[in-house]
Formats: structure tokens, sequence, C-alpha cells
């Protein structure tokens, strides 16, 4: 019987790839969009519209998430695993130059969604235990260039799973971050004094988190749970 991945924020660069590469090995896949619809389209038709869904949704708004939640209650009889992707990366910019409005958007987004898909689909996962990744990023732990926020909000993520791995293991359900730095698709080129701060003379891509991910839901990861993993290329 396949399992199930639900994704959020399926069709950025990360998650389009963690999404072929799960669905390449026999998974059912959920994924989630915003705005992306025709790239939605694009990747289930890829996938032949087979053991793949797409759900549109704004991770910012409660009422939408808890529409998905009870989709999902209604419509699997547990989840093997949970990756919670999507987010919103703000252009740089100090925090007194964002309103009250746009500062919720990134919170609600980056950080409440991810607790609260947490909170509600645990109960789809109690039964047959199963792994929870959460993306976080590099920028959690060097506060970025003017991406206060931003970082804030995944530093977040950071201190949420250190408690909510010892809440969920008597459920045999891992709980772990990625924490990406600098990941681009193969045709992006890179500053080359930006390059030469990479000790392995590369940005990563996004293959490099997706098979960091499938290999966290492994039996050969299963005594991993707490854990932010880093990715990048010992930057």
């Amino acid at each position: 019987m396949s399992k199930t991945l639900v994704i959020t924020g399926g069709t950025s660069l990360i998650g389009e790839s963690i999404v072929r590469l799960f669905h390449s090995q026999g998974f059912n896949i959920v994924f989630t969009y915003h705005t992306s619809y025709t790239k939605a389209e694009t990747l289930a038709s890829d996938l032949g519209n087979h053991n793949i869904t797409k759900y549109q949704l704004d991770l910012a708004d409660n009422l939408q998430l808890l529409r998905f939640v009870e989709y999902l209650s209604s419509n699997f009889n547990s989840i093997d695993v949970l990756i919670n992707n999507g987010a919103m990366l703000p252009a740089r910019r100090p925090v007194e130059e964002y309103s009250w409005e746009e500062i919720d958007q990134i919170l609600f987004t980056n950080t409440n969604a991810t607790f609260k898909l947490c909170h509600g689909l645990l109960s789809l996962m109690r039964q047959n235990g199963g792994s929870i990744i959460n993306i976080s990023s590099e920028a959690a732990k060097f506060g970025g260039n003017q991406m206060t926020l931003y970082s804030a909000s995944k530093g977040a993520l950071n201190s949420f799973i250190l408690g909510f791995a010892r809440e969920v293991g008597k459920y045999h359900i891992r709980v772990n971050n990625i924490s990406p730095a600098i990941i681009k698709d193969e045709q992006e080129v890179l500053p080359e004094e930006l390059l030469k701060t990479l000790p392995l003379g590369r940005a990563g891509y996004p293959i490099d988190v997706a098979n960091t991910a499938y290999w966290l839901c492994q039996d050969s990861a299963r005594y991993i749970s707490g854990t932010t993993l880093t990715i990048s290329g010992g930057r």
C-alpha cells in the first residue's frame, strides 16, 4: 500500500523537487500551492495525474487551514509524512519599513501554519507513526541581511521541534528540520565572490534538499528526531 506525503508549497523550487522524488518512489502525494495554478497543473500533469492531488491553500488564512485539515481527515485514513515547506520570503528591508499586516502575513505563513498543521494532522499520524519535516533556513542562525522577520519566523521552527519531538515520540512520530543555505536551480549563475565563500565550490540544488527529506523518512533514519539538519556545503 502506498504511503502518503502531504507537503505545503509544492510548486516552489524545493517543494517541486520533493514532490517529484517522493512520487517516483511510489508515494501518494497531496501538495498545496497558493497562486501558482499553472505550475500546479503542470506538475500534476507531468506526474500523470496519478496518486497526486493539488490543493490551493493560503497558509496565512486560518479558515483555509482548517478546511484543509478537514479535507485530509475526510479523504485519508492516515498520513505517513508531513513536510511543511510553504513559506513567504519578503524583499530585504528593515523591520521598521513593514506594516503590521505584512508582519502578520510573514509570521502566519512561515510559522503559525506549520504549528497548526502539526497540531491539526497529528490525529492522522498517531496510529501508524511517521515523519514530520519542516523546511527551515540557515538565515535563522545568522539573521540575514535585512531578513530579520524571515529569519525569526524560521528560527521559531528550530525551537518548536525540540519540544514537539519529545511530545510525539510516544506515537513513533519523528520531527526534524532541514535548514538549507543557498539553494538554486541548475540555470542560475551565482557571482564569483559568493562562490568563493562556498567550501564545495557550488550552491546547493533542490534535489539536495529533497534527498535529505526522503532519507529522513526511511528506516535508516529511524533514530533521528528533534534535529535540524544543515544543508550548506560546509559554509
